[in-house]
């Protein structure tokens, strides 16, 4: 049902409450209050409730908060990912590392076909 969703199904119900309920009570008020021009107080009358709109607050408020969590883990991955490059270069621009990269990449290769045959 949710396969194309991503995020944690937490927020993604929270967010679906709000809507669903902000949508059952606006559409379901108006018949319920047909003639009825002003609520209880005086005050004209309201269609949505607050459970639903909290719902869509806090729904939105979570999201928002993953959102920044994401993109500071990304900063921090891009830092590191930044400095591996570095010497990850510094690696391949000395021959006897290239040399003994090489060598390794061979023996795993071997590796490979020893115990791809078992």
């Amino acid at each position: 049902l949710l396969q194309g969703v991503s995020g944690p199904i937490f927020i993604i119900s929270v967010v679906a409450y709000g809507i669903a309920d902000t949508l059952r009570w606006t559409l379901t008020l108006p018949f319920l209050t047909q003639g009825v021009t002003t609520g209880p107080t005086g005050s004209e009358k309201v269609l949505f409730t607050l459970n639903g709109i909290m719902g869509l607050v806090a729904g939105c408020f979570f999201i928002v908060l993953r959102t920044v969590g994401l993109l500071r883990a990304k900063g921090l991955i891009w830092q590191d990912q930044q400095a591996y490059n570095a010497i990850w270069n510094r690696l391949l621009g000395d021959s006897d590392s290239a040399a003994a990269i090489a060598e390794l990449h061979d023996y795993v290769d071997e590796l490979h076909q020893k115990h791809a045959s078992l």
